[in-house]
């Protein structure tokens, strides 16, 4: 179990340093999400349809936000400065 913590925390400092923490902070909520498989399959825990409707809600959440992340970064179409002349 320490290892697997131990990668998880250098993973998360190696993203960090490629991407913005505003980026990566709707990522961390993921983890939530890995409970569900890990509880069924080790402890034998059944979700119940509010736990999986909020998973689902929080993916979703999570994808708009990358998304929207992306496209904010990114230059707009058509803006481009002309060239100086000179």
């Amino acid at each position: 179990m320490e290892l697997a913590s131990g990668i998880c925390q250098y993973v998360t400092v190696r993203a960090l340093r490629c991407a913005r923490a505003s980026t990566l902070a709707p990522v961390t909520y993921t983890s939530m999400g890995w409970s569900i498989p890990i509880g069924f399959f080790w402890f034998g825990d059944v979700p119940t349809w509010i736990v999986l409707a909020s998973s689902a809600l929080m993916v979703v959440a999570t994808a708009l936000a990358l998304r929207a992340g992306t496209l904010r970064h990114q230059p707009a179409q058509g803006n481009a400065m002309p060239a100086a002349r000179g």
